[in-house]
């Protein structure tokens, strides 16, 4: 079993602990009112690296995101929660769209005019997720002390999103952890 506390700058919360238990993590969120948030991830959803090592794939494309944008994104995404979410990549611009049929949402974000954003792109492509998966991250970034977070994009493979969070009592400690997205494939 591996376990790590982070202590938490939110008023509402004392400290976040990060548990490996056998095949799952355990998030555990304790409140300053007296109780505590569990929730428990599945170990086929995670990565962890001293247990499984680093994924047997190279990303095409990888997009260094602040919390803050990424957090804005899925705050305008959110009416489409059951939709498909298309997410199309090239040299300096990452787009998200999102379609119910009779309205169209698209993000466009470029990286030479948005502060806090950079992209890496070796192709131009298109892949395809389940918004409502996507749209998941906006709470991780809300309840941890989340700063930045690497996207790692291609086509027909998992999104990666790698979390960098940040000690609140010391800004040179931080930790990450990973999540993989699947796509639609059809």
């Amino acid at each position: 079993m591996l376990t790590k506390c982070f202590k938490s700058s939110k008023s509402t919360l004392d400290f976040i602990a990060l548990i490996h238990k056998n095949d799952y993590l355990e998030i555990q969120f304790h409140k300053t009112k007296g109780y505590k948030s569990i929730y428990k991830v599945p170990e086929i959803t995670m990565e962890i690296k001293e247990k499984i090592g680093a994924p047997l794939f190279e990303y095409p494309c990888e997009v260094l995101i602040n919390s803050i944008t990424l957090a804005d994104i899925c705050k305008e995404l959110k009416t489409f929660q059951d939709k498909r979410l298309n997410i199309s990549v090239n040299s300096n611009t990452i787009t998200f769209e999102v379609s119910d049929g009779l309205i169209e949402n698209r993000i466009t974000i470029d990286k030479d005019k948005t502060n806090g954003v950079e992209i890496i792109n070796k192709i131009d492509f298109q892949v395809e997720f389940k918004n409502s998966y996507f749209l998941k991250m906006d709470k991780t970034i809300k309840e941890l002390s989340i700063k930045e977070c690497l996207l790692q994009i291609g086509p027909n493979l998992p999104l990666g999103i790698i979390f960098s969070c940040f000690n609140n009592n010391n800004n040179d400690s931080s930790s990450s952890f990973q999540f993989y997205l699947a796509p639609v494939i059809e």
